[in-house]
């Protein structure tokens, strides 16, 4: 059985990018389908109905949201990505992601979360019609850096000074916990 997509929703195919179909991004972009509001006080069928002008489909662009990283560098949650507050729907930790977005002034956000909130990180950018705008997001390597990498060039991922201090720290702890019985 296939399902149809909701009404008014145009039936896009997969991403070649990697991304996901509209269909399958339920989050943002359905904000922005043009959906007739339910019919109200409507007129008799015998009379004639005004016509307006309806305005134009607000111009298109796409955003690729690109997560850098990879299965050892990052969570295995995938990061939280708002755009303009509305969640985006991203699957992974890394990868990239295509999303269609109306021409405008935009926000985006990301943030992890595994035991607390971290690697928060905000971009404004402006969308013009038929672009790609490509955002690269480098969340920290732990949760104890609270500010994430986001910009249009690759980014470099926080965190690994204080990811290599808290190893060392460990491995001293086990090594002095085997040592110290051995020298009493």
């Amino acid at each position: 059985m296939t399902s149809q997509p909701p009404e008014g929703n145009p039936d896009f195919t997969a991403n070649p990018a990697g991304g996901q179909s509209p269909q399958e991004q339920l989050g943002y972009q359905n904000q922005w389908q043009n959906q007739a509001p339910p019919q109200q006080n409507m007129p008799p069928q015998n009379m004639p109905m005004q016509q307006h002008n309806a305005p134009p489909p607000a111009q298109m662009g796409t955003l690729r949201v690109t997560l850098q990283g990879s299965f050892w560098t990052n969570s295995m949650v995938a990061p939280t990505v708002t755009l303009d507050g509305y969640r985006l729907n991203v699957t992974g930790s890394s990868g990239s992601f295509d999303f269609p977005v109306p021409a405008g002034q935009h926000r985006i956000h990301a943030h992890g979360q595994w035991m607390k909130k971290y690697g928060n990180a905000d971009l404004d950018f402006v969308m013009e019609p038929g672009r790609l705008v490509e955002v690269f997001y480098a969340a920290p390597m732990n949760q104890f850096v609270n500010q994430g990498n986001i910009g249009f060039t690759p980014q470099k991922q926080a965190g690994g000074g204080c990811l290599i201090a808290l190893l060392v720290f460990i491995v001293l702890i086990a090594v002095l916990a085997v040592a110290l019985p051995m020298m009493l």
